[in-house]
């Protein structure tokens, strides 16, 4: 990398920064948005490719904790890690809740499935769970 390169990606480094600085200063200063009291219900034309005709989505599944990682379906079950645990529902148009584990610890990653394990990591830990 040559001097000029190493100055320019300081410069923005700076300038990001700042930005981020300047972004907590006005959060901290005026307040973080409000959140909604409950979360939105989906309408008919959000999910016209996925709705059928209807557009309307098949089911919700409201975990009321955060989802931070992706969800993951294997062997006819929807995975879906929280901050409050492990979700598994059931693969298909109805929705049905087969059960929920807490293993202590936010779940920040999104599972992922080999062979006959299923692979769950929070923040600081990884599970290794076998069928």
């Amino acid at each position: 990398m040559n001097k000029q390169t190493l100055i320019a990606s300081a410069k923005l480094g700076a300038a990001l920064g700042a930005a981020l600085v300047a972004a907590v200063l006005l959060v901290h200063l005026f307040g973080a948005p409000p959140l909604p009291a409950s979360p939105p219900t989906p309408s008919t034309t959000e999910w016209p490719q996925w709705g059928g005709a209807s557009g309307k989505p098949y089911w919700v599944y409201r975990s009321g904790a955060q989802v931070w990682g992706s969800t993951l379906v294997a062997d006819g079950k929807v995975f879906l890690p929280t901050h409050r645990g492990l979700v598994v529902l059931a693969e298909g148009k109805k929705m049905k809740l087969l059960g929920k584990s807490s293993v202590g610890s936010e779940l920040d990653g999104s599972p992922v499935a080999v062979k006959d394990t299923l692979y769950v990591t929070s923040r600081h830990d990884l599970w290794a769970v076998r069928r």
